[in-house]
């Protein structure tokens, strides 16, 4: 049953949320599948940032602290010798449509970041997002 339906960039996403969060209650916490800092990094602080994708993903009914099944090395994340993020990537799903379209590409730069996020219809109720975070240089901040 699609339940919610979400703007995301210019268009529009039909999404279960109730399947979705299903879906996240059977998988696997981020920090049981890598015990890295990098990943613990990520869960405890950086997803907690007030990015818009990661409110949009929570209302999806997406847990940003768990991972896939299908990606058994957790969120990639790349830190600086100052513990910042540099870059991090990590691979999501949701159960619904995309309105007319089999993609959305949305790209924003928040917080010091270049924020994407691929949106990808894979199968009739299916949506994987890939969703990549870029610190961007000071010199070409512009929010």
């Amino acid at each position: 049953m699609l339940d919610l339906r979400l703007k995301v960039g210019n268009s529009l996403i039909d999404v279960d949320v109730e399947l979705t969060k299903k879906y996240y209650k059977e998988q696997p916490l981020i920090k049981e599948d890598c015990s890295c800092e990098d990943c613990a990094f990520y869960v405890d602080k950086f997803s907690k940032m007030p990015f818009e994708i990661f409110k949009t993903l929570k209302i999806m009914g997406v847990e940003i602290a768990k991972n896939l099944d299908s990606e058994p090395t957790g969120v990639w994340c790349i830190r600086n010798k100052d513990g910042s993020v540099e870059h991090c990537q990590h691979i999501l799903k949701v159960f619904g449509k995309i309105v007319g379209e089999d993609k959305i590409v949305c790209q924003k730069k928040e917080y010091g970041y270049e924020v994407s996020s691929d949106f990808v219809q894979v199968s009739s109720e299916e949506i994987d997002i890939e969703l990549n975070l870029s610190l961007v240089p000071h010199a070409l901040w512009r929010n």
